[in-house]
């Protein structure tokens, strides 16, 4: 009817009533479709609520099955009893009038757990390898001693000299403490001149400063500061009686004293060590230096020093060895163009101690001490290849060491005929019986030795500071078998 009406024009503006009739028409449906979706989602909430819980748990979803006998993987936690797992299952309905009775869970009986007593847990010290045979080395000449009786335990070439680089500060400071051997010694001051400033110095010092001895003692021994071997070199030689260059008189001290302990293969030209022609040593005499450089307690004291500040200079000792090996106690490596890689090493272990010289030997040196170290302490413990009496190296010719006399050969006795008396022209003659001659084991003679000294370690600046202030060095106390602290080794 409308549409006849609309055809024929019978209303007015029929337009616009065809066109608000249409937009009416279409907001009843859209009101009628919300009504419908809303009761659907009521009716599905409902039905979900009243399902069971078991049809729930049989129309969730399934993932893949964990394993759980394969080692390393996750393994699936247990059933828990009384819960919804398919050996209990929920029933899914009840009889009118009928209430579901709760199945009752057990309870855990608590079991007393027993207090275990914490135990201290032993952590083994880390000590030297067992090396039965004599290992092969990269250096030219290498020693290894014994430093509690001087008995020399291996060598390979000991007597051949070379240049030995910074080790040559070894005697350098046993030279200056030879005329300087107290802390109150020590204090005194000295300036630095420019020509103290030699090449590759360690210490940073200036021309015109003003220093104290034992500052520059400090630096050669940790830093291994050439400039520090120069101003104690001049120093000394000022105060040295006759004319000529201060450098040179005390350059002549150093080779004195090292004749006089022994030095039968070495010859000094400067205090630092830096290559030059007539500067060399050998492996032996290196470990003579070593020898008393452990027993002297200002060395001792110093090398302990691990970085620290004095008088405005940084101190760090840069010994790899003092780091890397079981109670390394020393002592000086060096390295030059002309001498290689060598090291004065010095450790204690098991109430030993053993000194270990390497000369001429490669960056790697390492892996020349090391093994020689732990085959020193092997000999020593009684688990070497040979034993420590089939070895005929002989003892360092140091003070305090007497090798026991080599046994002389014995000759046999001679046996004198004894006539008997004669029965005739001829006589018989009856030879006595050999006599039977018991020769005793000739006695070792226990070599006496100057024992090491006490020393302490100075691990801050106050504590180094105290140390030199109160001069300690006049109380200590020479002890056997005094145990030697860790130190690094300078260049």
């Amino acid at each position: 009817m409308f549409n006849l009406l609309r055809g024929c024009g019978a209303f007015p503006g029929q337009r616009i009533f065809y066109r608000r009739f249409t937009v009416m028409h279409r907001t009843k449906q859209s009101r009628l479709v919300t009504t419908l979706t809303g009761l659907v989602v009521v009716l599905l909430g409902l039905s979900l609520a009243l399902l069971p819980a078991s049809a729930l748990a049989e129309t969730s979803f399934q993932s893949d099955p964990i394993p759980t006998a394969t080692p390393g993987h996750y393994t699936a936690p247990t059933a828990t009893p009384g819960a919804n797992n398919p050996a209990t299952p929920v029933p899914t309905s009840l009889l009118p009038g009928q209430t579901q009775t709760p199945t009752p869970v057990p309870t855990a009986t608590p079991t007393a757990i027993p207090t275990v007593k914490p135990t201290a847990t032993v952590v083994p010290t880390p000590g030297p390898k067992i090396v039965s045979d004599p290992p092969p080395i990269r250096g030219t000449s290498a020693i290894v001693v014994d430093a509690d009786t001087g008995r020399i335990l291996y060598a390979k070439e000991p007597h051949l000299s070379r240049a030995q680089a910074s080790t040559t500060k070894l005697i350098t400071a046993l030279t200056f403490l030879q005329y300087y051997p107290t802390m109150q010694a020590l204090s005194a001051t000295t300036t630095v001149v420019q020509e103290d400033l030699v090449g590759e110095a360690n210490m940073n010092l200036r021309a015109g400063e003003h220093i104290k001895l034992s500052t520059l003692l400090l630096g050669l021994l940790t830093n291994s500061a050439n400039e520090a071997g120069m101003a104690l070199a001049r120093y000394a030689g000022q105060h040295m009686p006759g004319p000529g260059d201060p450098i040179a008189k005390f350059v002549t001290a150093m080779n004195t004293y090292a004749a006089s302990i022994g030095m039968r293969d070495s010859h000094f030209m400067n205090p630092h060590g830096l290559d030059q022609d007539g500067h060399y040593s050998s492996a032996y005499d290196l470990a003579i230096s070593g020898w008393y450089a452990l027993r002297n307690p200002v060395i001792m004291q110093f090398v302990q020093v691990r970085v620290t500040s004095v008088e405005g200079h940084d101190f760090y000792n840069v010994d790899s060895f003092l780091f890397r090996y079981p109670g390394a106690t020393g002592l000086k490596p060096g390295w030059t163009d002309n001498a290689g890689r060598v090291l004065v090493a010095t450790a204690r272990n098991n109430g030993h101690n053993v000194i270990v010289v390497v000369m001429n030997s490669t960056i790697e040196i390492a892996k020349d001490v090391d093994p020689l170290m732990d085959y020193g302490f092997t000999v020593l413990a009684g688990r070497a290849t040979t034993p420590i009496s089939a070895l005929n190296f002989g003892y360092l010719a140091v003070q305090g060491v007497t090798a026991p006399p080599a046994p002389t050969a014995t000759t046999a006795p001679t046996v004198t005929a004894v006539p008997t008396a004669t029965t005739g022209p001829t006589p018989t003659f009856v030879v006595a019986p050999t006599p039977v001659i018991t020769r005793k084991a000739p006695v070792t003679a226990v070599p006496t030795i100057t024992p090491f000294p006490q020393v302490r370690p100075i691990n801050s600046v106050e504590a180094l500071s105290a140390e030199m202030q109160s001069q300690l060095f006049y109380t200590i106390q020479l002890a056997a078998n005094t145990t030697l602290k860790q130190t690094n080794l300078g260049r």
